[in-house]
């Protein structure tokens, strides 16, 4: 089983439909420093003593970084925001309790945008 494989496994076991998981992590290869800029934000939120984190509040941070840039329409994407903060708790599962997860029930696709349902 690949690395990409893996991750995709990882995230369907944490509640995120596999459709939703491919899509996300197809993005998240090709955006890859928008990883390094969240996970960078997120251990210095940690550094200062956060004991809980918000993905979102994280991609908000994020959008005032004038150097981030992606390969999509937006300068970061709302569509993946809850799967980040699982891709971080896999690789970091000492911090996994600083987030709380939903389950991702449903997702459709809407002018061209992934909307997800909890």
């Amino acid at each position: 089983m690949s690395v990409v494989e893996q991750y995709i496994e990882l995230l369907v076991q944490m509640g995120v439909p596999r459709e939703d998981a491919v899509r996300f992590i197809a993005y998240h290869t090709e955006n890859l420093n928008i990883w390094n800029k969240y996970k960078a934000e997120a251990e210095r939120l940690l550094e200062l003593g956060a004991t809980r984190l918000g993905s979102k509040a994280i991609f908000e941070n994020l959008r005032t970084d004038l150097t981030l840039q992606t390969n999509g329409e937006f300068k970061v994407s709302n569509d993946f925001t809850p799967h980040y903060a699982r891709i971080f708790a896999i690789k970091f599962p000492q911090h996994k309790d600083k987030f709380v997860f939903k389950s991702c029930k449903k997702s459709e696709v809407v002018q061209g945008q992934v909307r997800f349902s909890y």
